[in-house]
């Protein structure tokens, strides 16, 4: 199959609206001709003829900078508010030729406005993992389609995306299809956005213990009175906790995001009125609260770098706007779109996902009778001693326990109840009894009660 009737199939088969063809290997003018065997209503080539667009009447697409290496382009749907920036790019094959693109592509990254792909051939690689002898299909996109040995694999075609283009288009996806009539793989670029309904769940956050009343409410919550075992008791005791701390935080914290930009909006206002009549009871209404959109301020770049878990950075670096980035980045990492089950078949949709996901989990850990002769492994020497054993399945003592503690990062993720190591560290003298018994009953092979347990 030829490159003309390859990209006819795929227009088709995918119902294409737009389609970026880069080194056409033909003249400018014979442009109209490949448009109209396309199907398309509009096309475009770059200044060097290196790259040509096509697009069906269902898209206004305005070209907005032609250049040698790139053409950028505003899209938006017709039926719809839908609207974005694309630049298709056939980056030049040597580093002194390419100089040029970084810094137009750098230019374009100030003066756009909104969601903002790159998308195309950039002729480089990112590390040396991307070169052989989030992305669906082949890893690598092109082939110097030599015989073997000296075959070369590299992955040069990629898209990338600005936050906004992220907030927009959650779902984006881009799959490698095969190199048919190519030693490119084509990229094909679904543009999406899924609403996925989260449930919010409690999340310790570590701004709470410089208050003055965190210890207090600690305190007060554990000392409720529960029955049964000692895992249970900490399971209970520790949702006390939780739904006190909630209840509290929501009272003496309220919604730092939004008191912070109220905040900000009365501290504009009273330096109007400041300039306006310079007393005394002004003066004091604005500092009082300057300092009070200080400490909001403090306590939510808190909260994102607890999010982030950025723990390089220094204090005195903080920076919001990174921090949002890196939860949206690890939110993107930790997307699941597609899985494959043990019979090979791929699955999509969040909900199948999940279903294959705990049957596999639970086929690999339900008990299965394992029958054979393993007298072999009498062979084996003895490299543990008894002494050694021992000293392994000792029950820790509440010391041990405290210091273990003690040693975990305070920035660590939580676990699945919410709380992270600062919350144990700081609260260690009212909880390690409880805690100490539970993991005393684990080491003596007890396991989480279910709540109908008991």
């Amino acid at each position: 199959m030829g490159a003309g009737e390859r990209l006819k199939s795929l227009k088709n088969q995918y119902k294409l609206p737009f389609i970026c063809i880069q080194e056409p290997k033909s003249k400018a003018k014979h442009i109209t001709k490949y448009m109209m065997r396309l199907g398309y209503q509009y096309s475009h080539n770059n200044l060097n003829n290196k790259i040509w667009l096509f697009w069906d009447s269902a898209l206004t697409v305005h070209i907005i900078d032609n250049a040698q290496q790139h053409t950028t382009c505003h899209i938006s749907y017709s039926q719809s508010s839908t609207n974005f920036y694309l630049t298709c790019v056939y980056a030049e094959c040597t580093i002194a030729l390419r100089k040029p693109l970084w810094e137009e592509l750098q230019v374009l990254s100030t003066k756009l406005k909104g969601p903002w792909g790159v998308i195309g051939d950039f002729n480089v690689i990112t590390s040396p993992e991307e070169k052989h002898g989030g992305f669906h299909g082949a890893h690598y996109t092109w082939c110097n389609n030599w015989g073997h040995p000296r075959t070369i694999w590299k992955r040069l075609d990629r898209l990338l995306i600005n936050e906004e283009w992220f907030d927009l288009f959650n779902d984006t996806k881009v799959t490698h299809l095969s190199r048919t009539g190519s030693d490119h793989a084509p990229l094909l670029v679904n543009i999406e956005k899924v609403r996925v309904d989260t449930v919010k769940y409690f999340k310790f956050l570590n701004i709470w213990c410089n208050h003055k009343d965190f210890i207090d409410i600690v305190k007060d919550a554990w000392t409720i009175n529960i029955q049964g075992s000692a895992i249970w008791k900490l399971h209970n005791k520790m949702k006390a906790v939780a739904t006190k701390l909630s209840t509290w935080s929501r009272e003496t914290f309220g919604d730092i995001f939004k008191d912070a930009k109220e905040a900000e909006r009365l501290v504009t206002e009273l330096e109007k009125k400041l300039t306006e009549n310079n007393n005394e009871e002004n003066r004091a209404k604005l500092n009082k609260t300057k300092a009070d959109f200080i400490r909001l301020l403090k306590n939510k770049d808190e909260i994102h770098r607890q999010k982030a878990k950025a723990r390089w950075l220094q204090d005195g670096d903080k920076n919001t706007s990174y921090f949002h980035k890196v939860i949206k980045d690890r939110r993107r990492k930790l997307n699941i779109q597609s899985i494959q089950d043990n019979e090979g078949q791929k699955i999509e949709g969040h909900q199948n996902i999940a279903t294959t996901a705990i049957k596999h989990f639970e086929d690999l850990f339900s008990y299965q009778e394992v029958k054979g002769n393993f007298k072999i492994l009498d062979i084996v020497p003895k490299l543990v001693t008894e002494e050694m054993n021992s000293m392994l399945i000792a029950i820790p003592t509440p010391q041990e326990v405290g210091q273990a503690i003690k040693n975990i990062d305070p920035d660590s993720s939580p676990g699945p109840d919410g709380f992270g190591a600062k919350f144990f560290q700081v609260c260690i003298d009212i909880i390690l009894p409880e805690v100490h018994g539970a993991i005393k009953e684990f080491f003596e092979g007890a396991h989480m009660p279910r709540p109908d347990d008991q």
